[in-house]
C-alpha cells in the first residue's frame, strides 16, 4: 500500500491501454488519484500544506508506473508517492512531500495572496461587503 500526496486541483484518472490483436486499444487499467488541492472543499482530507491524499493498493501503484501522464506529473512535482499509512502520511511525512511538490497548478482558485502578488485587490463578496 502507497499513498500518493498531490497538489493538483483536480481528480486524475490515469490509465494505460493494451493493444487488441485485430487492432484498437482497450483499458488494461485506471487508478483514480484525488485532486481538489487549493479548492474550497469541506470534505477533502488535506496535507498541512495543500496536498491531497490518495491510497493505493502495491496493484495500482503498478500501474501508475506504467502511466504516463502519472510519470510526468511526478517529474513536473505534482504527485509525490510514499510509502506511509494516511494517518502517517497526514503528520511528519507530509510536510516532507508537499514542501517538494508545486505548491498548485494553473487551475487553482486564485486566493487575496494571488491577487497582492499581481499587484490587484482581491474582489470581496456580498457577505464580506455586509
Amino acid at each position: 500500500m502507497k499513498t500518493i500526496v498531490s497538489t493538483l486541483s483536480n481528480d486524475q484518472k490515469y490509465t494505460i491501454y493494451k493493444a487488441l490483436p485485430g487492432g484498437g486499444f482497450d483499458i488494461a487499467g485506471q487508478v483514480l488519484i484525488k485532486g481538489g488541492a487549493n479548492v474550497a472543499d469541506k470534505v477533502t482530507l488535506r496535507a498541512p500544506d495543500g496536498g491531497v491524499f490518495t491510497q493505493v493498493t502495491d496493484a495500482e501503484y503498478a500501474i501508475l508506473e506504467r502511466c504516463p501522464q502519472f510519470l510526468a506529473h511526478k517529474k513536473d512535482g505534482y504527485v509525490y508517492v510514499t510509502a506511509a499509512s494516511e494517518e502517517v502520511a497526514a503528520t511528519k511525512e507530509a510536510k516532507k512531500a508537499v514542501k517538494n511538490l508545486k505548491a498548485k497548478d494553473e487551475s487553482a482558485q486564485m486566493t487575496p495572496e494571488d491577487f497582492k502578488k499581481n499587484g490587484k485587490k482581491a474582489p470581496t463578496s456580498k457577505a464580506e461587503g455586509k
